[in-house]
């Protein structure tokens, strides 16, 4: 097992994935009281809601055809393309705040000042998380499509092959479905921090 993990090591996602669930925590309570938790409401929107219209939209009968597909793939090149220059434009924002001094910020701008270091950061892990995100889409949105036919040769005349079928559909259909909803939802948070670290640029 530890010879595969250094193998898959270059690739592991697991690092953006617990980085990007830090994002979430409360500000206060993670800051003033190391109290390291999610709370229930981005738990609901981030991870139930997605699963439920996923799960919805897969019982209506809802699937990916190749007209689907395309305009998936399509939309989700467009926005890597995008975010790959939205991270490059918040790794330099990073980079002038690690330039600034909070010891000589003047007491009451500090918490702001920290609040928007941590925002910035927070940012460049969303966008981050994001792209990995839609590339496993990419990849899922594919699978829905995969017809090898030397193996539906050979397992066709299998008692349960209905069966294997429609719940491969079903399964790759799904999750498909839920990358997409996570991602939308995701953009939408990125699209709030912008505007917020906006704010607090210009006031």
């Amino acid at each position: 097992m530890s010879r595969i993990t250094r193998i898959l090591d270059r690739i592991d996602m697991s690092t953006i994935l617990s980085q990007h669930l830090t994002t979430f925590y409360h500000y206060e309570k993670r800051k003033f009281h190391q109290k390291r938790k999610i709370p229930f409401s981005d738990k609901l929107l981030f991870l139930i809601l997605p699963m439920f219209f996923a799960i919805v939209l897969c019982l209506l009968g809802l699937s990916f055809d190749k007209d689907y597909v395309n305009i998936s793939l399509t939309c989700l090149s467009i926005f890597i393309g995008l975010l790959f220059g939205l991270l490059t434009m918040v790794f330099s924002m990073v980079q002038e705040n690690q330039k600034i001094e909070i010891e000589k910020i003047p007491s009451e701008e500090k918490r702001r000042g920290i609040a928007r270091i941590d925002l910035t950061q927070h940012l460049f892990i969303n966008i981050g998380f994001s792209i990995s995100l839609s590339l496993l889409a990419l990849i899922v949105i594919l699978l829905t499509q995969l017809h090898p036919v030397v193996l539906i040769e050979y397992i066709n005349c299998w008692k349960y092959y209905d069966y294997l079928k429609n719940g491969y559909l079903y399964a790759t259909n799904g999750v498909s479905f839920f990358l997409l909803i996570e991602f939308l939802l995701t953009l939408m948070m990125i699209m709030r921090r912008f505007t917020i670290l906006f704010l607090t640029q210009i006031s």
